[in-house]
C-alpha cells in the first residue's frame, strides 16, 4: 500500500485519534528498491505539522539507520515484522532512544518474542487499527 498523506491526513481529522502513525521512515535507495516514493525526516515532520491538531501523540516508525533526531513527545515505532521493512532494526538503537516503544504490526505476530527484549517499562503496545 502506498502512502496517500492526503487520505492520511483526511482519516485524521475525521477520526482524532490520541496515538496516530506518521509515514514510515526509509532510506532513499530502500524507496527505490521497493518502487515506493521518498519522504525525507522533513518531509515527515512537516506532515506531521499538518495533522498535529487532530491527534495527540505522533509515532515515527524508522525503516532504516540512523534513527533520526525527534521531538521529545514522539513515540518511537518498532516494526516486529514488515512486507517493506528490509532490514530489522537492531534493539540497542531503539533503546538509545529513550522514548516510549509501540511494538507494531498487528499485535500478534512477534509481540511477546520481541516485547521479552525490551524492559517492560519501555514498552508501549496499543491496538490503533480503528480504536
Amino acid at each position: 500500500m502506498k502512502f496517500n498523506p492526503d487520505k492520511h491526513r483526511q482519516a485524521l481529522e475525521h477520526i482524532r485519534p490520541r496515538f496516530a502513525t506518521l509515514r514510515d521512515y526509509f532510506s532513499e535507495e530502500d524507496c527505490n528498491e521497493l518502487g515506493i516514493q521518498y519522504y525525507s525526516v522533513e518531509d515527515i515532520l512537516a506532515f506531521y505539522e499538518q495533522v498535529k491538531p487532530f491527534i495527540r501523540l505522533p509515532i515515527f516508525i524508522p525503516k532504516t539507520l540512523p534513527i533520526p533526531e525527534l521531538p521529545d513527545h514522539f513515540i518511537l515505532g518498532y516494526p516486529t515484522k514488515s512486507n517493506y521493512a528490509k532490514k530489522s532494526l537492531f534493539f540497542d538503537e531503539v533503546l538509545a532512544q529513550q522514548r516510549p516503544i509501540h511494538l507494531l504490526n498487528r499485535a500478534r505476530f512477534g509481540v511477546s518474542r520481541v516485547s521479552s527484549r525490551f524492559p517492560f517499562a519501555a514498552i508501549f503496545i496499543l491496538a490503533l487499527k480503528w480504536t
